[in-house]
């Protein structure tokens, strides 16, 4: 496992993992006394971890809980992979898998998806009534729970319902010449499901039809839950844009995230980055009007942004990772190392009320945030950094999970890591009503959860592991 020195203003905390390798996360104000972590396996625990998967490349996208603590995943696989007491073949390339897991990892059901090319899904989401919803793309001719659907271009866009066992309600899907993802999707409290992606060139939904400005442009839509579109927005422009996460806030109002280059239009405000990929945070109204949106990053470096999350107050937060110096409004963090993590807190109007970033002398990236029902706020992600004990530094070329939970105000409450020999990568985040955690990813040949290990069947396996609230930090 990797070592970790990170820069945190006004906190150090220490953790020692299960190969007894340290997480710092540094005060950088003087005389400041140390927070520290017993050993892993005296302080935050890991309840499980599971694998699954096969021989070849297998990955996961997205994890969400229903109020019973039942853990719904979806990702794709290639060849034969084992989900539990349940095996697949894809038909092709690579196939989707929508599965549910009951709370202590042990597989209820698992339905799969697809054709006989490459098949995606890049999201998942529960409504009240234990409906999932699903998004991503297919190419050529895929079969989604007996509905036969085939792609008009290169590889387009579908947003899929499903029952609470797994059984088809409806599907929809674009028709482009080139390449459409479902790339996020979110719920309001309507029912109504929010979508994002991105496209190139044209694409029509239902009757919309879109034309990207450049490269690749987002889009943002909005769906009922018979699967009607309620409205469709394209944001972008000559550049390469993309978004990566969305969420709803109380009103309804969806809040995307992701980077942009060159020009971009946002609704009716015209936004440039400053360097080669900026950050973007937008706020959408429900009737698809933009209200705001800002954004962040350095004139020599590429910024993005993975993971968003609103709170009761309708307050948001974005996580992702900073090369160089970055500018969040009037602030400005710098990365120690290559990448860095931060973490901002804006207010709904569009207002930056802190940033936060952690990182050593490698990288560390942000992948996805949650909230549980105190507002914490957890942040997970993959680290490759640097540890100095003296004067001299050690490297390590394998990436490792963490976690840091923070609250409301920024302050870092507790941390905690898993990780083995290869490359270890987080991806989802969840948080279930009695504050388990629920973390998912891909890892390479082994890794460890406190002393619990999980070892991969072939190239890249999938992990699912759960851990209860963190403890709070005590002094050495």
């Amino acid at each position: 496992m990797a070592h970790i020195n990170f820069e945190l203003k006004k906190q150090l905390i220490t953790i020692k993992t299960k190969k007894m390798k340290n997480l710092k996360f540094k005060y950088v104000t003087a005389v400041l006394a140390s927070l520290a972590f017993a050993e892993t396996t005296h302080a935050q625990t890991w309840d499980w971890a599971k694998s699954f998967g096969g021989k070849e490349v297998d990955y996961v996208s997205g994890i969400t809980n229903d109020a019973a603590g039942n853990i719904y995943m979806v990702g794709n696989f290639k060849g034969t992979a084992s989900f539990g007491n349940k095996s697949l073949t894809s038909k092709g390339y690579y196939d989707i898998f929508l599965a549910k897991y009951n709370p202590e990892g042990q597989l209820i059901w698992i339905q799969q998806e697809g054709g006989s090319d490459l098949d995606e899904a890049n999201g998942i989401v529960l409504d009240k009534k234990g409906n999932i919803y699903i998004t991503g793309y297919f190419t050529s001719e895929a079969d989604f729970g007996g509905v036969k659907m085939k792609s008009s271009g290169d590889r387009d866009f579908f947003l899929a319902k499903f029952d609470n066992n797994g059984k088809i309600n409806w599907i929809q899907a674009s028709e482009g010449v080139n390449s459409e993802y479902g790339k996020a999707l979110a719920l309001d409290n309507n029912g109504d499901i929010l979508v994002t992606g991105i496209f190139s060139k044209e694409v029509k939904f239902r009757t919309n039809t879109l034309k990207s400005k450049g490269n690749t442009d987002v889009f943002v839509a909005s769906y009922n839950a018979d699967g009607a579109l309620n409205w469709i927005k394209t944001l972008g422009g000559n550049g390469k844009d993309e978004a990566t996460a969305i969420t709803c806030d109380s009103k309804g109002n969806a809040i995307i995230t992701g980077w942009f280059s060159g020009s971009a239009e946002f609704g009716e405000i015209n936004l440039i980055s400053s360097g080669d990929d900026d950050i973007f945070i937008a706020k959408i109204n429900p009737s698809g009007r933009v209200e705001w949106v800002d954004q962040a990053g350095g004139s020599e470096s590429v910024d993005r942004s993975y993971g968003v999350a609103a709170d009761s107050q309708n307050n948001y937060y974005i996580t992702g990772s900073i090369k160089g110096e970055a500018k969040f409004n009037d602030q400005i963090i710098k990365s120690v190392g290559t990448d860095d993590c931060f973490l901002a807190k804006y207010n709904d109007k569009g207002v930056l009320l802190w940033v936060k970033s952690s990182g050593g002398k490698g990288g560390e990236i942000g992948r996805a945030i949650a909230l549980d029902k105190s507002g914490n706020i957890y942040v997970c992600g993959d680290y490759n950094s640097t540890f100095a004990a003296n004067s001299n530094s050690s490297s390590y070329d394998d990436w490792d999970i963490f976690i840091i939970k923070y609250n409301d105000k920024g302050f870092a409450l507790s941390a905690n890591s898993a990780g083995g020999n290869g490359y270890d990568r987080p991806i989802a985040m969840s948080i279930d009503n009695n504050n388990n955690c629920y973390i998912t990813g891909v890892y390479e040949r082994d890794c460890f959860f406190g002393k619990q290990e999980i070892i991969s069947q072939g190239d890249s396996d999938i992990f699912v592991a759960k851990t209860k609230s963190f403890e709070p930090l005590r002094n050495n």
